[in-house]
């Protein structure tokens, strides 16, 4: 599993730090896409070279994209503030002001992409009297302090052989506070400028020599102190035959052993009394001996003395072979190989080992023409299917739909409720635009707004683990998609504050998919265990989410319009995220504002189609539970996103990437498995006559497939089964992938939000004597994936928009 998988980051950055940082999230899952000035950035050109490119800037590249643009060109950057609205994250690594000049700084693209995480990487900080001076690693340790404490002598100064600032200073800190920059997006929705400077990032690797100074006014000098040179238990010896011996004996137990080894008489031992003296004679007593010596002698002794290996010596030892250090494989242009530079990530989040990858190679136009801005296809297939599910995932959140959309402030209360998986998401961002609007008077309805008025409050339901944290409107969790006891409170308390709103009052109502199952408050004469089983019964039959709802409505004390009608006092205002096929406002969540109320003959019938038994106490209480037809005037509605939306956004970014892209529909419906039937003759139809779109294409589509489970089944979730039919009808076909997904993160009742395929997935399988076939027939398509380390990941997004589908055909 790669934790960053889905995550899209833009690298603007060049040399070492920047995209050292950015190799290091694309080895861990990250899509990476390197913006570059026409002709390549400078890595490129310095030697050795390797192919057609600097050694070391493959090294620093494997596994990115190159997109070839020119920033002061206003059609290039156009094409970049269209891929930085579907980025997660921003790296650059200009002089301060650079990207603000090129309209490409934090609060321009923040406006585009509040959920951005922006980095910017720099010698000295965005702020300070030294922030627009050039420099290199050597000044960055040089004005910190660190070069001071150990630079040799003034006859011989040593340069460090380390990029401490670049790597210590500016790589590593920037990886650390992006990963917590998304993080922290997580809880808020909201990206956040990181400013990493290379020179402060240098003192936490002096916090001896600042402990000394600090508290004892003590500032260690060149060479001094125990870590610094001054002290023989932390030093370097020459050997007789010129190797040196690295000495780390600082503990008392090392340091007897160490002083036994060699053999140094007692009198020097104590290297308190005479630290000088103590050095000169073990140097002595080291300097007599060859290192072969010397490698005998501490291969018996435990005291932290290892010999200095030269680095050619150090690829050949058996210890980097067996930590697979150089597992990995870095390729070329002409198929040449060499190892991958190691990177600080764990084996078990990254990539197969076995399958070599490349830096990329210039995504330039022909000779003489502007760079396209499409990405040229050296992303890997997975790469490319997770990049299309974000995308459409970020045009699913609720970040940034409400403004313009708010109404007037009301003299009385704003009473916020909803339910749904988007439940907590929407009730965050509007409270925080809502915050906004009331001081600064923007934000409503045609951009003008009123200062001052009500504070938001109230109460919306989510699934359990989709809360998020908010100020002021409480977040209350519950069971999905079987409805729980917790629900059930939460929906009453719901339906109380609505009730209790006045004429001067202002209801705010948030409504999202899962909305069903989590604001559930059974109609008199019904118990929520009746409910459940109704529900269960549903659930397994296959029935589309119409037919669910239709029944929920009437079962319901609050679906239908009946939220609405508790709050016909005051003035209501629903916003709406769509699961659902058409988007019928009166079907997500079961409509609780819409007007049309329930039909319980319609629910009934539906009930009896599927073979559901109903008691005859339950039916009755189902038939007394019709609502009024009635309107509600002055009810605003409100769709913030839609599974068309989702898909549209997907299609863009494949666009971008030089794929051409096939929206087949936004509300299929159907069996997983026949569905995967027809959607795997139009892939074939595409990879072998070019119809009816040619490759490379995409084909996007939503909506949500069903499953009706027989026997006993196993661990499924309807993506997962639609990926594992797509596969068995595909056979292997080359060059065609997929990703399927729940927008939620949850397919089915499972922890993935869906899986991925591509040709190889079935000759997987077989090597591992997997059945694909027989995992179908039983309905556990989760297990199947699970063992093929195919699963998609996303924990809960925070929103739902259906499912998403994606056939690559390169």
């Amino acid at each position: 599993m790669q934790p960053l998988a889905g995550i899209t980051v833009l690298d603007f950055s060049t040399l070492l730090p920047g995209p050292l940082a950015t190799l290091i999230l694309a080895e861990a899952g990250a899509r990476i896409i390197k913006v570059e000035k026409p002709g390549g950035e400078d890595m490129r050109h310095y030697p050795p070279r390797w192919g057609q490119d600097g050694a070391m800037f493959a090294l620093l590249n494997r596994g990115k994209e190159s997109l070839v643009a020119d920033l002061k060109n206003e059609a290039d950057r156009a094409r970049i503030l269209d891929l930085v609205r579907q980025a997660d994250v921003l790296v650059e690594q200009f002089r301060p002001g650079v990207m603000e000049r090129l309209g490409l700084g934090y609060d321009a693209v923040a406006a585009l992409n509040p959920r951005l995480v922006y980095c910017s990487i720099t010698g000295y900080g965005q702020s300070g009297p030294k922030r627009d001076r050039a420099g290199h690693d050597i000044n960055y340790i040089g004005d910190a302090g660190l070069l001071s404490l150990s630079f040799g002598s003034p006859q011989a100064p040593v340069v460090p052989p380390g990029l401490i600032a670049d790597i210590g200073g500016g790589s590593y800190p920037a990886v650390m506070n992006i990963l917590m920059g998304l993080r922290a997006r997580e809880a808020t929705g909201r990206g956040c400028h990181l400013d990493i400077a290379m020179t402060d990032n240098v003192f936490p690797f002096m916090p001896l020599a600042l402990a000394s100074g600090f508290a004892a006014d003590r500032w260690p000098a060149n060479g001094e102190g125990l870590l610094m040179g001054g002290s023989p238990r932390y030093q370097l010896y020459a050997t007789a035959d010129g190797k040196m011996l690295a000495v780390g004996a600082l503990e008392p137990q090392f340091w007897e052993a160490f002083c036994g080894a060699i053999g140094l008489e007692a009198e020097w031992r104590d290297d308190r009394r005479d630290p000088q003296g103590t050095l000169r004679r073990v140097r002595q007593l080291v300097a007599a001996h060859p290192s072969g010596h010397w490698r005998e002698v501490f291969a018996k002794v435990d005291c932290c003395c290892s010999l200095l290996q030269e680095l050619r010596e150090t690829i050949a030892d058996p210890h980097v072979a067996a930590r697979g250090l150089l597992a990995h494989r870095l390729e070329n242009e002409a198929g040449a190989e060499i190892p991958a530079l190691p990177v600080p990530v764990v084996q078990a989040f990254r990539a197969d080992r076995q399958a070599p990858r490349k830096a990329p190679t210039l995504a330039a136009s022909q000779a003489g023409e502007r760079a396209s801005g499409s990405v040229q296809a050296e992303a890997s297939d997975k790469a490319i299917l997770l990049a299309l599910f974000e995308a459409a995932l970020a045009a699913a959140r609720p970040e940034g739909q409400f403004t313009g959309r708010l109404p007037a402030r009301p003299k009385g209360r704003t009473i916020v409720i909803g339910a749904g998986k988007a439940a907590a998401s929407m009730a965050r961002e509007f409270e925080a635009v809502w915050g906004k609007a009331r001081e600064g008077g923007t934000g409503t309805k045609g951009g003008k707004g009123t200062k001052g008025g009500s504070e938001c409050e109230g109460l919306v339901v989510t699934r359990y683990g989709h809360g998020a944290k908010t100020r002021r409107i409480e977040v209350v969790e519950a069971a999905h998609p079987v409805p729980d006891e917790a629900g059930a409170k939460a929906a009453a308390r719901i339906l109380a504050l609505a009730a209790s709103a006045g004429p001067d009052d202002l209801v705010i109502c948030l409504m999202s998919g899962g909305a069903s199952a989590l604001l559930t408050l059974p109609a008199p004469g019904i118990t929520l265990e009746a409910k459940q089983a109704l529900n269960r019964a549903l659930l397994r039959s296959g029935a589309p989410i119409g037919e669910m709802n239709t029944v929920r409505k009437a079962l319901s004390a609050i679906k239908g319009g009946r939220l609405a009608a508790a709050a016909k006092r005051a003035r209501c205002v629903t916003y709406l995220i769509s699961d659902v096929p058409g988007d019928d406002p009166a079907i997500i969540g079961s409509g609780p504002t819409v007007p049309g109320g329930a039909d319980p003959k319609a629910a009934l019938a539906i009930l009896k189609r599927y073979a559901i038994e109903v008691a005859p106490e339950i039916e009755a209480a189902m038939l007394a539970n019709s609502a009024p037809n009635q309107t509600f005037p002055g009810h605003e509605l409100h769709m913030l996103a839609t599974p068309k939306m989702a898909l549209d956004a997907a299609a863009a970014t494949a666009r971008h990437m030089g794929i051409a892209p096939l929206i087949l529909g936004d509300a299929l419906e159907g069996e997983a498995r026949e569905v995967a039937t027809v959607l795997a003759g139009i892939a074939e139809s595409v990879a072998r006559h070019g119809e009816p779109a040619r490759r490379p294409c995409v084909l996007l589509s939503g909506g949500e497939t069903t499953v009706t489970v027989t026997g006993r089944g196993g661990r499924g979730g309807r993506n997962a089964e639609f990926l594992l039919a797509l596969a068995v009808r595909l056979g292997g076909l080359t060059r065609v992938s997929a990703i399927a997904g729940d927008t939620d993160g949850i397919d089915g009742t499972e922890d993935n939000a869906g899986a991925w395929i591509d040709s190889g997935v079935l000759a997987q399988a077989g090597e591992k004597g997997i059945d694909a076939a027989a995992y179908l027939a039983r309905h556990d398509a989760y297990s199947f994936f699970a063992a093929l380390d195919r699963l998609v990941v996303t924990g809960p997004t925070l929103t739902n928009v259906n499912d998403f589908r994606a056939i690559l055909v390169r």
